[in-house]
């Protein structure tokens, strides 16, 4: 037997919400690698966690 059109409906949505949310992971992801290097690349020299934290506080927003 073939599944009602509203089961097709419902497996299709949760396709697209597990493409979206795979999405949402990869570009924080690739924000938090890019502030990586950018941190590494201009860091004070005092330590990762100081120059983190420093930089965390300067960019609360986003």
């Amino acid at each position: 037997m073939s599944k009602p059109p509203h089961d097709h409906f419902r497996t299709i949505a949760q396709v697209i919400a597990i493409l979206c949310l795979a999405g949402i992971l990869a570009m924080i992801a690739h924000k938090g690698y890019q502030d990586m290097q950018e941190l590494s690349r201009n860091g004070s020299g005092e330590g990762l966690g100081v120059d983190l934290l420093r930089y965390i506080i300067r960019n609360l927003a986003g």
